[in-house]
């Protein structure tokens, strides 16, 4: 079965609500389709150029599901996460133990004794890995909302990805990993 623009552009928009919204949002979003495609169809516009310049004008998927999402949204993007992730594991696995091991070789060569100088820095280390984690989040969060902010991007329909084919799962296909 060849899928078409559309059935790919419905599926791509379903894979980002739950599972509850998508039988009603892909109602929605055919008959919305079909709807714009007759009318431009009727105005002397080929099928496939209906199609394609509708899907255009409807944008990006991922966006148009985020309207009918019955969830909230997420506060850093799919997209800018494993940055995000890698900036903030990287912040925080660097920054407080080198102010740990600092701190704690300060206050041993001013003459306090091995546990103070082992235990009273750890305060330090603790509030500097709280807060790098919430400059980290708030600078993503930040960068995810000017880039959510410009226009698509020039989507057109050709960023689709093509439709999912449907395979039955055998249990030893579970089993064997095959």
């Amino acid at each position: 079965m060849i899928a078409t623009l559309t059935d790919r552009y419905v599926a791509a928009a379903l894979r980002h609500v739950s599972c509850r919204a998508r039988p009603q949002l892909e109602r929605e979003l055919r008959a919305v389709i079909t709807s714009e495609i007759d009318e431009r169809i009727a105005l002397g516009e080929s099928t496939y150029e209906a199609e394609y310049s509708t899907l255009g004008d409807l944008g990006d998927p991922r966006r148009l599901a985020t309207h009918y999402a019955d969830r909230a949204t997420v506060l850093i993007s799919p997209e800018t996460y494993p940055d995000y992730a890698r900036a903030l594991r990287w912040a925080v696995a660097v920054c407080p133990p080198v102010a740990y091991t600092a701190a704690a070789l300060a206050r041993r060569r001013r003459g306090a004794s091995a546990a103070a100088a082992l235990v009273e820095p750890l305060r330090l280390a603790l509030t500097m890995a709280a807060c790098l984690t919430v400059t980290v989040t708030a600078w993503f969060v930040l960068v995810d909302r000017v880039r959510a902010d410009r226009p698509d991007g020039g989507w057109t329909p050709d960023a689709l990805l093509p439709a999912p084919v449907r395979t039955r799962t055998d249990h030893r296909q579970l089993i064997f990993f095959p």
